[in-house]
């Protein structure tokens, strides 16, 4: 009688590589995923600045004024919008002496003169928002 010992193996079996299952997982770490999309907004310097408008939404509304009515370089624009601090409420509770320290004595006062034209339009300065001749909150 011929006897042999055969171990049980507790060892699991060695590991083999699915190929195909490699080459998906390295086409997915090989290129990082796709950005974020880009919120475009399609703001104009004919739009009217709405009070619940986003820092951003104000932004694209303030380079549109800068480029096309100040006829400021592009990125001269840009620079001067990203400067802006805030929210819809804030283009419209800025006083003008702030739009003169940020843009110069002509283009901060017709931005605010601008403002002052379009804050009862539909969207932009609630009725309930009392404010003294410089745009500031009163009380």
């Amino acid at each position: 009688m011929n006897c042999e010992y055969t171990p049980l193996s507790t060892s699991p079996p060695p590991y083999q590589e699915d190929k195909k299952e490699k080459a998906d997982i390295s086409e997915e770490t090989a290129s990082p995923p796709p950005a974020p999309p880009q919120r475009n907004f399609a703001i104009t310097h004919t739009d009217v600045p709405q009070w619940r408008w986003s820092t951003n939404q104000c932004r694209k509304w303030l380079e549109s004024v800068y480029t096309e009515i100040f006829n400021l370089p592009g990125e001269e624009a840009l620079f001067l919008a990203i400067k802006f601090e805030g929210s819809g409420p804030m283009i419209y509770i800025t006083s003008r002496e702030e739009w003169v320290e940020l843009l110069g004595y002509q283009r901060g006062r017709s931005l605010y003169a601008l403002l002052v034209t379009v804050k009862n339009e539909p969207g932009a300065m609630p009725s309930s928002i009392t404010v003294d001749s410089d745009f500031r909150r009163e009380g």
